[in-house]
C-alpha cells in the first residue's frame, strides 16, 4: 500500500511540476537533496521536459559516502529518471565519487565543483543582506560553535560546560529540523551550573556564516557544518562514533579531529587554539553557464 502511495504522489508530482515548467518556460531546474519524492519528481518532470535538473549539495554527499551519492553499483546505461542528470557538487572528492558510478551511462551524469553557494556570498563580499544580529559575544573570550545534529543534549555538552573555564563562550546551535524543540533544549541548557557564558537561542537564529566567521573552534557529533567550518578556517573537533565513518578521509588528513572524552577535549582547545585558526583559501570557481554550454545541455 505505502509503495502505491508512494509512486502515486511522486506521478502527481511529477504531473504538476511539468505544468509549472511549461506555463514559465523554465530552462533549468535546482533542487537541494534530489533523494526524496519532490526531488525525484523533479527529476522526472525536467527529463520529460528535456530540460537539465541540478542536486544542489547542501552537507553531506559523495566522498563521505552518503548512500544517496555514492556506490551505487548498477546504473543502466539509460540513466534513471528520478535522479537528476546533474550534481553541483561543493568539492572534487564529492564530484569524483559522483563521476566513479554515474560515468558508464550513454548520458552520464553531469557534475560542477561550484563550491558552497551560501559561504561563496558571504566569503567574496557580495552578500546583499545585513546579518540579524552582531556577534553573540562581543568579549575576547574563546568562543566554541556546537551544532546539535538529531541528537537532543547529550552528557558530554552538559559536562564540557560545567567544567569549562569561564572564559569560555558556548554557542549552541539546533539543527533545522529540531527548531520545534529550541525552547526545551534552551530550558536544558539553562538548568546546567555553570560561568561559562551560553546562548542556543541567538547562535541558533543567526546565520551560519556570520557566526563561522567569528568564532574560534567548533565542536559536533557528525554534522556537516563541519565542511561550512572548513570553508571559514574553523577546524572542527568531532565527538560522535558515526563521525569516524562519515569523515573518516578528513579524519585521516588531520582536517578534523575526533575526541570524545571531556577533560581531552577541553585540554586540546587549551593547548592548541591558537594554531587552530587556518588560512581561508580563495578557489577561483568556472562558470556554471560556460560549463552547461561546454557539455551541450
Amino acid at each position: 500500500n505505502n509503495l502505491v502511495y508512494q509512486y502515486t504522489l511522486l506521478n502527481f508530482v511529477k504531473n504538476y511540476f511539468k505544468r509549472i515548467i511549461q506555463k514559465n518556460q523554465m530552462q533549468i531546474c535546482f533542487k537541494v537533496s534530489w533523494y526524496d519524492t519532490i526531488g525525484m519528481a523533479l527529476s522526472w518532470a525536467s527529463k520529460d521536459m528535456k530540460i537539465p535538473c541540478f542536486d544542489l549539495q547542501h552537507g553531506i554527499a559523495g566522498s563521505t559516502k552518503s548512500r544517496a551519492y555514492s556506490s551505487w553499483s548498477r546504473v543502466p546505461k539509460s540513466g534513471y529518471k528520478l535522479i537528476p542528470d546533474g550534481f553541483w557538487s561543493w568539492s572534487e572528492r564529492d564530484a569524483k565519487e559522483i563521476e566513479s558510478w554515474s560515468s558508464g551511462a550513454v548520458n552520464p551524469v553531469k557534475v560542477f565543483v561550484g563550491g558552497n553557494v551560501w559561504n561563496r556570498v558571504w566569503k567574496e563580499g557580495k552578500l546583499s543582506i545585513k546579518p540579524r544580529c552582531k556577534h553573540v559575544f562581543e568579549s575576547n573570550n574563546i568562543n566554541i560553535l556546537y551544532t546539535l545534529q538529531g541528537e537532543d543534549v547529550t552528557e558530554l555538552l552538559v559536562d564540557l560546560i560545567k567544567n569549562s573555564p569561564k572564559e569560555w563562550n558556548w554557542m549552541l546551535r539546533c539543527h533545522p529540523m529540531r527548531m520545534d524543540s529550541i525552547s526545551d533544549i534552551n530550558q536544558k541548557i539553562k538548568s546546567i551550573d555553570t560561568k561559562a557564558e551560553v546562548d542556543v537561542i541567538n547562535t541558533t537564529k543567526e546565520f551560519l556564516p556570520n557566526i563561522l566567521m567569528n568564532v574560534d573552534i567548533h565542536i559536533s557529533g557528525w554534522s556537516a557544518v563541519v565542511f561550512d567550518a572548513k570553508d571559514f578556517g574553523v577546524k572542527s573537533i568531532l565527538c560522535h562514533p558515526s563521525s569516524k565513518i562519515l569523515f573518516k578521509d578528513m579524519l585521516s588528513r588531520n582536517e578534523v579531529v575526533y575526541m570524545d572524552n571531556t577533560s581531552q577535549i577541553i585540554h586540546e582547545i587549551q593547548e592548541n587554539i591558537e594554531n587552530y585558526k587556518e588560512k581561508v583559501k580563495r578557489i577561483k570557481y568556472p562558470s556554471f553557464n560556460k560549463f552547461l554550454e561546454s557539455h551541450s545541455v
